[in-house]
């Protein structure tokens, strides 16, 4: 408990100290009254914590930006929290139960539809793929263009 609250109950009665005084004329507490400059005070510390916090993001904005181009993998698994991956594990009943009602229930889609017909003779016009020869130069053309530390098909392999 502060001082200015210690006043305003009344619990430091008659002996009030030099900081006491000067906090009175710091703040003018006599003119404004104590109620007055408390919430003055908290509105202080508000604004106070909100910069900090601005300043925190700021710097922790800063200092990703610089990780990026220095280690970009390093970035990568900080933002996903720090590469640690969830460790809920789901009940294996429900699961099943949830699958189960899904794939149990007998369901006749509409064969007559018009978007099936068209996808039918779409397949129908397409005509084969040529042959398409594959060199060791155009695969390594084409990998010193993949990006660094990124994942070029469903494979997940990461090129560097």
């Amino acid at each position: 408990m502060n001082f200015m609250e210690r006043e305003r109950k009344g619990e430091l009665g008659k002996r009030r100290n030099r900081k006491l005084k000067y906090l009175e004329e710091k703040y003018r507490v006599k003119s404004k009254g104590i109620k007055t400059v408390i919430e003055e005070l908290k509105q202080r510390m508000i604004a106070k914590s909100a910069k900090i916090k601005r300043y925190e993001e700021r710097i922790t904005q800063f200092r990703q930006n610089r990780m990026f181009y220095i280690d970009q993998k390093k970035i990568y698994t900080e933002l996903n929290n720090g590469g640690k991956k969830s460790s809920d594990v789901p009940d294996a009943e429900n699961s099943r139960r949830f699958w189960s009602d899904i794939w149990s229930t007998n369901k006749q889609h509409n064969r007559e539809a018009q978007w099936l017909k068209e996808l039918q003779n779409e397949s129908r016009i397409e005509n084969q793929q040529e042959v398409v020869e594959i060199s060791l130069e155009k695969v390594t053309n084409q990998c010193k263009k993949i990006p660094n530390w990124k994942a070029p098909g469903k494979d997940g392999v990461q090129g560097y």
